[in-house]
């Protein structure tokens, strides 16, 4: 499987990673778990945080067994059922924070599934203004890349990139 990510970050830290690889980013608060995130739209990178000046485009292979989308069918089972053993075993680290649990999860399903090198998810462009059961807000689809052995590429994206 071969993917093409989108990673939005200041002029100096795309230098960095050129140089030297991108770095694990390890928050409690991470979306996916720890890992290098990237978008699959150009423009959610390019918006991401204020605009950042600078988009890498990185090229990400692995095998089909080694990717995970959360948004097809087993995948939602997989979290689902990783979110229901949270629940019903682990109560002591569910929070407040739908992040921290979102984050959990997604460190569970990592840590269960070792071959895993990639995982992918849909999320909200935009903060929730009234919680319904129906989230009709546009998406953003990101993947997280564990294994920095997976990126096989990255260059920075210039203007005239999106012309081709």
């Amino acid at each position: 499987m071969r993917l093409t990510g989108y990673h939005g970050t200041s002029s100096e830290n795309a230098e960095n990673i050129l140089k030297n690889g991108y770095n694990i980013s390890d928050s409690e608060k991470e979306w996916l778990g720890p890992g290098i995130y990237f978008y699959f739209d150009y423009n959610d990178a390019l918006t991401w945080r204020d605009r950042k000046n600078t988009v890498l485009c990185s090229v990400v292979e692995c095998k089909d067994e080694e990717y995970l989308d959360i948004d097809s069918p087993v995948g939602k089972e997989i979290f689902n059922d990783v979110a229901e053993l949270i629940f019903s075993r682990y109560k002591h680290i569910i929070s407040e924070s739908e992040q921290i649990n979102q984050c959990s999860i997604a460190t569970m399903i990592w840590d269960a599934n070792k071959k895993l090198k990639v995982l992918s998810a849909s999320f909200a462009k935009e903060p929730t203004k009234v919680k319904a059961l129906i989230d009709a807000r546009p998406t953003r689809k990101e993947f997280c890349v564990r294994d920095n052995s997976c990126i096989t590429s990255t260059r920075i994206m210039k203007e005239d990139d999106l012309n081709d």
